[in-house]
């Protein structure tokens, strides 16, 4: 289909009738007039196509493979030859290559022909590597991708790790869905974590064929996620663990000057002024994309920091209809862009659950009067 990634056809027609083209799994021969010489793809779990049966569901084709798509079995009972094999993508038999859309695969060499477009992102993979050596568990669609963002060492609280601990949490549920098949990244601000905190993270990351990097600035988080503008791989997925107010997502809380300090102009910290300065680019986000800040009062109206509500329903509305982090966020990139309104609450971590509301009142919080609500 026009602008997607390459793949197996959604149907074969006579060249005159491109229109004819329909989603679907089946596709007709080339060669023939008759519609009801119809075949059918069936693939695993890393959509290579394993069997092709016809419209009465004798099998036609069967193909098995090694790890990285070099054919192990190739039989027919029919005369058409379909190249669409290893990850559903097309076979081209005089040069032994697979076509993937951004570059060429070598099944025999396990290699890319061709420099990964965003190596600079992944410095621990080889730009020629496929999939993290990985290839039993991955593929590489050429489509879209999911990004966890982890805050600096949490020194507001006596868990320092609890933002890479929920991180990992997400990380693993992301590799256990059927999203694994898309690319999954790790960024994580390096500010307060130790050289030995640092070499776990990578450690654990390359263990899961994670792709990770540190970050000092916010700026640079955004031209992260930007980058995804210029690729086929666009984000799905982006949730951020951190410390944060109603003002901004802060990635770097404490780590300047007092453990305490509330200090929020450092550059490592997310805020409405970044955000303008550097805007999140829509083109970076697959449609129907999701952002996810597990941060306290990210979803807290800008300047509504500690105010006091007469009414739960007062809150709300105000919630619904000021200018917040998640507007801001979800206007740029065009996503739904979830947050907190109030504190959140780490402690779910521990069980292996993500964090969840923590309810509002406290510091940096609004409140209704005499209550609190999630």
């Amino acid at each position: 289909m026009p602008g997607t990634p390459p793949g197996p056809p959604v149907q074969w027609d006579k060249a005159e009738d491109p229109d004819d083209v329909q989603p679907g799994y089946g596709y007709v021969p080339a060669d023939t007039a008759h519609h009801e010489e119809i075949f059918f793809y069936h693939t695993d779990h890393l959509g290579s196509t394993s069997y092709i049966t016809d419209a009465k569901a004798n099998v036609a084709q069967f193909d098995a493979y090694l790890p990285y798509g070099e054919l192990l079995v190739d039989e027919h009972s029919s005369t058409e030859e379909m190249p669409y094999k290893f990850n559903g993508k097309e076979f081209d038999e005089e040069t032994g290559l697979y076509y993937y859309g951004a570059r060429y695969m070598n099944p025999k060499t396990s290699l890319w022909y061709g420099v990964d477009a965003l190596i600079e992102n992944y410095p621990t993979i080889g730009s020629y590597i496929y999939c993290s050596s990985n290839p039993v568990v991955f593929i590489d669609p050429d489509g879209n991708k999911k990004v966890v963002v982890t805050g600096g060492a949490d020194a507001h609280n006596k868990y320092e790790m609890n933002f890479v601990n929920a991180s990992k949490i997400q990380l693993d549920k992301y590799l256990k869905r059927a999203g694994s098949l898309e690319e999954i990244s790790w960024l994580i601000f390096g500010v307060g974590y130790s050289q030995e905190q640092k070499q776990e993270i990578a450690k654990w990351a390359n263990n899961r064929g994670v792709s990770f990097k540190f970050l000092d600035t916010a700026e640079q988080l955004v031209n992260e996620l930007n980058s995804s503008s210029q690729s086929n791989d666009k984000l799905t997925e982006v949730s951020m663990f951190s410390h944060g107010t109603a003002s901004n997502v802060s990635f770097g809380f404490g780590q300047h000057g007092d453990r305490n300090s509330t200090n929020y102009s450092n550059k490592d910290n997310l805020t409405e002024a970044t955000l303008n300065k550097t805007p999140l680019q829509s083109s970076a986000f697959a449609k129907g994309g999701r952002i996810d800040l597990y941060s306290c009062n990210s979803g807290t109206p800008l300047k509504y920091e500690e105010t006091e509500f007469k009414t739960e329903k007062e809150l709300r509305y105000t919630t619904r209809h000021a200018p917040s982090l998640v507007t801001l966020m979800g206007r740029q990139s065009k996503t739904i862009v979830r947050g907190f309104v109030g504190r959140s609450d780490y402690t779910p971590v521990a069980q292996g659950l993500l964090p969840k509301p923590g309810g509002t009142g406290g510091s940096y919080s609004p409140h209704v009067r005499g209550k609190n609500v999630s």
